[in-house]
């Protein structure tokens, strides 16, 4: 999950916030790719919409298990525009309660 060689994971041990800030913000960026490449695009809403992840999630995509003390959520919101314009915008938070981190990154997908 790092391609980054200098960042190291150490399971539940984290001793500062600029590592929780990098694990979080990896976290949300695989999550958001996971959602991209979801097909197709009628059922991004009701796949992921309202989805929340720890490391005991069995079902969690991609994997947390060996991100413990984290926690993914995963909100949809759906556009319909009179411009005829439609599309989603997904946000994935990530929390980490040790050190009170928590990263938003958000996407947004136009109908196809």
């Amino acid at each position: 999950m790092f391609p980054d060689s200098s960042v190291t994971h150490l399971p539940g041990l984290y001793p500062n916030n600029h590592d929780a800030l990098t694990v979080a913000s990896e976290l949300a960026t695989a999550r958001l790719e996971v959602v991209k490449m979801h097909r197709p695009y009628s059922t991004i809403s009701s796949t992921f919409n309202g989805t929340t992840e720890t490391s005991a999630t069995s079902t969690a995509n991609p994997p947390m298990s060996a991100y413990t003390g984290y926690t993914r959520t995963t909100a949809v919101a759906s556009v319909d525009s009179a411009y005829r314009a439609q599309y989603v915008t997904v946000t994935v938070t990530v929390a980490h309660a040790a050190t009170a981190t928590t990263v938003r990154k958000s996407l947004v997908i136009s109908a196809f």
